[in-house]
């Protein structure tokens, strides 16, 4: 299991802390985005939501939930816009009006609402609108608990294709949890996810292989995953990689391209990555000896609470 595998399904609003964000608007983006032609089409769109087209309505509540593409975040009107595409049936709009009930956007946070704007986008077939909707159901918000229907719409939605429930329903199969525990199924749904781009899902299923979770170990296929991870910016697959460079483990040993990712973890402040990199530093594994190199990210690492950082800087400060 990874150190950060811990997660479920009512907690993943705080993934973002260690997952790389939304890439902001360049320069030459928000230049496009004032142009008269942009700006013409803003208004048509605007036009458009206001005499009730239900995919203009839909869009536009999405452009100003998000605030990008010349739009102002203005989640008041985005929750009034996605109401009314919402109650006329569209379910995109149904699952988005349910997430704003639960996440308190333009709203008064409301379970109830929630649950029921889920499942009216769930009875539709809408791959996203089964996962809100079994996420409620696996911890009872809003709704009756219901673990057996949960797991159920898990499966339906991630048969559809979307990676959060192939994820979702990965773990609970590896781990036996609201079903019968099938490890196989589990790291097939999270080898699918994590081929659409899922980090969580690529770290989970390359840590099950180092690990032999769920299958025989297979470092080489572990390190292949660990590498796609970590050039997508994803800080704890940096730190993965680095390591399978540093003892050559599934790929051929080469310190001085681990203490490479190691750098990029650790500025992305991945603790693990601190402390391995001060280690490297002290020794001169990969690189030359820098005590005050080393004692920089020991210090760093020290700040997050790690004993092994702070005894490190008292045996180094001390001789």
């Amino acid at each position: 299991m990874s150190k950060h595998d811990d997660h479920t399904p009512d907690d993943r609003k705080n993934w973002p802390f260690f997952l790389p964000g939304p890439k902001p608007e360049s320069p030459e983006e928000k230049e496009l985005w004032n142009s008269p032609s942009a700006r013409f089409e803003r208004q048509a769109l605007r036009l458009d939501a206001k005499i009730g087209i239900v995919s203009a309505q839909l869009e536009l509540g999405l452009k100003l939930l998000v605030g990008k593409c010349g739009f102002k975040k203005n989640p008041k009107v985005a929750f009034k816009y996605l109401g009314a595409a919402a109650k006329r049936g569209n379910a995109d709009a149904q699952y988005l009006f349910g997430s704003c009930f639960e996440n308190e956007t333009g709203c008064k946070k409301n379970p109830e609402k929630a649950a029921r704007w889920y499942r009216a986008s769930a009875m539709q077939g809408n791959d996203r609108g089964q996962f809100h909707y079994a996420c409620c159901l696996l911890r009872g918000f809003g709704c009756k608990k219901n673990p057996k229907k949960g797991v159920r719409l898990l499966h339906a939605s991630a048969k559809q294709g979307y990676a959060e429930a192939q994820y979702h329903l990965a773990r609970r199969l590896i781990h036996g949890i609201d079903c019968k525990e099938n490890p196989q199924q589990g790291m097939r749904w999270l080898r699918i996810a994590a081929k659409q781009g899922h980090l969580i899902a690529l770290n989970n299923y390359a840590t099950n292989l180092d690990c032999g979770i769920a299958g025989p170990v297979n470092h080489e296929e572990a390190t292949r995953y660990h590498r796609i991870g970590a050039k997508r910016g994803f800080s704890i697959e940096q730190f993965n990689y680095a390591i399978s460079l540093l003892h050559g483990r599934g790929c051929k040993k080469d310190p001085e391209k681990g203490v490479k990712w190691l750098y990029k973890a650790a500025k992305l402040g991945d603790w693990s990555a601190q402390k391995e990199l001060a280690y490297c530093l002290e020794n001169g594994i990969g690189c030359p000896i820098d005590i005050n190199k080393a004692l920089f990210w020991y210090h760093k690492c020290a700040k997050r609470g790690n004993r092994e950082a702070q005894e490190a800087i008292r045996r180094l400060e001390n001789n």
